[in-house]
């Protein structure tokens, strides 16, 4: 079940946009968008939504599909069920053990997104988790 937010909108199932998406706080999209979203605020891609096309805000909670590149400045959330083909970027990643995640992430802090980095074993990765098209393990 997608969470509603208290203080943001909705774009319910059934509804379509083709275009840019722009808002300042908080949405959910349960629907269908086809092209880019932008904001400084927190999205949720609800379990009915298929999103194609980039996506840049704060924080981003995935339970639906992503086909395109997302780029959070605090936070992704990829919840079970969720598909996402495309690349990530953000300080932080969650991944839950079901979601379906194609392509690659860089996980770098927000301040210095281009600073070298250390994978688990020591290896300098300048902020990549995996190496490119390897799928991510979640077991």
């Amino acid at each position: 079940m997608t969470t509603v937010p208290l203080t943001g909108a909705i774009l319910s199932r059934g509804v379509i946009i083709k275009g840019s998406v722009k808002f300042r706080t908080e949405l959910v999209i349960d629907g269908n968008v086809e092209g880019t979203i932008e904001s400084v605020g927190r999205l949720t891609v609800g379990k009915n939504a298929h999103i194609r096309g980039p996506i840049k805000a704060k924080s981003v909670t995935v339970h639906g599909t992503v086909e395109g590149d997302l780029t959070a400045s605090e936070r992704c959330e990829l919840r079970s069920g969720c598909r996402l083909r495309g690349e990530i970027e953000a300080p932080r990643l969650v991944v839950d053990q079901d979601a379906t995640f194609i392509g690659s992430a860089k996980i770098a802090i927000e301040d210095n997104l281009f600073a070298p980095h250390f994978h688990r074993n020591g290896a300098q990765r300048n902020g990549v988790t995996e190496s490119e098209h390897e799928p991510l393990r979640t077991s």
